[in-house]
């Protein structure tokens, strides 16, 4: 059973010696920020933030060279051309065994809606090691939003199993000119749902696995994919025709994106690690 009551740690002492995070930053699915951008939310309560055109995040210093590559690794992606909104994207998928090896890793893994500049993404997310909501050698899920500002909200951290069966779900659930109003959540795990109220359009769906700090390629999970399955995404209330495209951005342990079937519902994606 999930345990909601999962204690902050600090991130600090997750941080590889040699590399140059500052300590006023924290971990985000879409990299270090600092921590003044960071939010939680909590159950019951909306995102909030202030309007205004969109400005960079405050800059992060260097982790240096890494090992092995870091941020998005791999994904699928799909773009909406239908003319109607995304109103429902669903993914079930197994929480996979531990890594082999602890080196301070964190692993994000998630389904996600994002704007088609893709600087505005709700996610619900499948963590490995610590991010800013806290962690650590377990697995945990939280919903997450990041803001074209570069500013980023989360939901409470939920601790998972190995061999649970999570399901992240973005919904539709208000629309207006211009303004699209979502809810992330992880069916049954009540206290994770986010709201996010009057943002752009979500256009791009993506199954994806983010990755940093990773030292060896035993740092990923001690199996050989995740399957992103059960996948249904609608588009006004109807199935999309889904043709998923892979992208991949870092192979240096052979991570790829296998396309099992486009299908919809019922598709499946495989993130290889």
């Amino acid at each position: 059973m999930p345990n909601e009551n999962v204690k902050k740690i600090d991130q600090s002492r997750y941080v590889k010696a040699g590399t140059s995070v500052p300590v006023d930053h924290v971990l985000t699915p879409g990299g270090y920020r600092h921590k003044s951008q960071v939010h939680y939310v909590a159950s019951g309560y909306t995102v909030s933030r202030k309007a205004g055109t969109k400005q960079p995040p405050r800059a992060t210093r260097s982790l240096g060279v890494p090992l092995l590559g870091s941020g998005w690794i791999t994904c699928a992606s799909w773009t909406n051309t239908t003319g109607q909104p995304i109103t429902l994207f669903s993914s079930s998928w197994v929480v996979p065994p531990a890594p082999a090896t602890q080196s301070g890793q964190t692993i994000f893994i998630f389904n996600s809606l994002t704007d088609i500049a893709q600087d505005d993404i709700v996610q619900p997310v499948l963590q490995w090691g610590v991010g800013a909501p806290g962690g650590g050698n377990y697995w945990a899920v939280a919903n997450w939003y990041v803001a074209p500002d570069g500013s980023a909200y989360y939901s409470k951290l939920a601790q998972v199993q190995e061999g649970d069966v999570v399901v992240g779900k973005i919904a539709l659930t208000n629309q207006s000119v211009g303004s699209f109003s979502y809810q992330a959540e992880f069916v049954g795990i009540l206290q994770t749902i986010l709201k996010v109220p009057n943002v752009s359009e979500l256009s791009v769906a993506t199954e994806t696995l983010e990755a940093y700090q990773i030292s060896a390629c035993s740092d990923y999970p001690d199996t050989s994919a995740t399957s992103m399955s059960s996948i249904d995404l609608q588009t006004g209330g109807s199935p999309a025709p889904l043709i998923w495209v892979a992208t991949n951005k870092v192979v240096d342990c052979g991570q790829q994106t296998n396309i099992v079937s486009n299908a919809n519902p019922g598709g499946q994606v495989d993130l290889v690690y």
